[in-house]
């Protein structure tokens, strides 16, 4: 063969090769690298996908019957963005919020118990056998996803009210 052809071959592979082999082998990439102070932490592609994913069909499930099939298309509040770029940074700034207030968890006292922690795995089990195959895959749901968006949603709540109970606002007429 000569090396016009391997080049062909080769260059031709590495174009099908995530046709082939679908969409899992970029879950492990990272989406987001965050360096605090010296300790690196990453989101991945997957997590982020499974963030997104699951966020979309909670907003068709509860929008997609008022506002109907080009729901992501339309410009609900009339500011020139489409629902689905509202939505994309909505659930970036989500994302970066909760990372934030899990991160400062040690700060206020929080943490997950071994109850807590139990239910956690015991609902992620639940998701996982309640939603086809067909749901988990274009969700990109993993066990692992799901446990952690639990774990992380359950922490940065309790931090979210820990943090309004310290702050005693009272807002007066």
């Amino acid at each position: 063969m000569n090396r016009r052809k391997v080049v062909s071959l080769l260059m031709c592979l590495c174009l099908t090769a995530p046709v082939l082999t679908g969409c899992a082998a970029t879950d492990n990439l990272t989406l987001l690298k965050i360096n605090d102070n010296g300790d690196v932490d990453k989101v991945t592609y997957g997590y982020g996908k499974f963030n997104a994913r699951l966020t979309q069909a909670l907003y068709d499930v509860t929008y997609q019957g008022y506002m109907g099939d080009d729901m992501w298309q339309s410009d609900p509040s009339n500011m020139g963005t489409t629902m689905e770029e509202s939505v994309k940074k909505t659930i970036l700034s989500n994302m970066k919020e909760q990372y934030v207030l899990v991160k400062h968890a040690s700060d206020y006292d929080v943490k997950l118990s071994k109850k807590d922690k139990q239910k956690i795995e015991k609902a992620a089990k639940k998701f996982m056998k309640a939603n086809s195959k067909k749901a988990i895959k274009e969700l990109g749901a993993t066990e692992e996803y799901t446990v952690k968006y639990l774990s992380d949603k359950a922490i940065s709540d309790k931090v979210r009210d820990k943090i309004e109970e310290k702050a005693k606002a009272n807002v007066t007429d």
